[in-house]
């Protein structure tokens, strides 16, 4: 995400730096002929009026905003399971959470497997792999079903909470009917691994074209903004 940030981060300071100092310095020119704005000019010159003369709070309010997000996230339970379930919902961001977090976790249950911990004390280790709230909760209840002896696939879909992947619910029943569960969830851990490498990289693909076409935008308008009354003057003195 490191060209995507920059090329945001580039952008932001593009408008800031037009709104700032180029705008105002036009700005003069209108004010002196006293002639009629459109409303694309206005909307803009409003703009770079509220943002040159309250940017300090701006700036100041953006960064309390994100460190008090931060430490509620970090101290207040609930917050932190409102904002897990929220990710989990989000299209496609819910899909890379899940793989990322279901891959980690069938990597780390096969290891131990295949280093001879036991099936029910395996789960309760991987369990804690789990760095979103809504898909640990939900091994946690179905951790203590298998400590009774219930099977994990079983557990999982009498639990309430997340709903899984069905691919993995699926791998996970087939290992368990097989005995196979390490050799499967090591194969569904390199499996959720390569799917989330093909659709990050497709999704960076698709960003840097919006993003250029979102700095193209956003200049364009500025730009229209200004030229719209100087067109307008040249006109009117001929």
């Amino acid at each position: 995400m490191t060209y995507p940030a920059v090329i945001f981060t580039v952008a932001i300071g593009m408008t800031s730096f037009l709104l700032a100092f180029v705008v105002p310095k036009i700005t003069e020119i209108f004010e002196d002929t006293g002639q009629e704005l459109p409303p694309i000019t206005k909307f803009v010159l409003g703009l770079s009026d509220f943002l040159t003369s309250h940017y300090i709070a701006i700036i100041v309010t953006f960064f309390v905003l994100l460190f008090a997000f931060k430490i509620t996230y970090a101290k207040a339970d609930t917050f932190h399971r409102i904002i897990d379930s929220l990710l989990l919902k989000i299209p496609v961001l819910g899909t890379l959470i899940q793989n990322h977090e279901l891959g980690r976790f069938s990597y780390i249950l096969s290891l131990m497997l295949d280093s001879g911990v036991a099936y029910a004390q395996a789960v309760q280790l991987a369990k804690a792999t789990f760095a979103n709230d809504g898909l640990r909760d939900l091994f946690e209840k179905a951790s203590i079903k298998v400590l009774e002896g219930n099977k994990l696939s079983n557990s999982l879909q009498l639990s309430k909470g997340v709903k899984l992947k069905r691919n993995f619910m699926q791998s996970l029943a087939l290992g368990e009917e097989s005995s196979e569960v390490a050799q499967i969830l090591d194969n569904t851990s390199s499996l959720y691994a390569e799917e989330n490498e093909d659709k990050l990289k497709l999704l960076l693909g698709l960003l840097e074209p919006f993003m250029m076409l979102f700095i193209g935008l956003v200049v364009g308008i500025i730009v229209a903004a200004m030229l719209l009354p100087i067109f307008t003057m040249t006109q009117g003195l001929k």
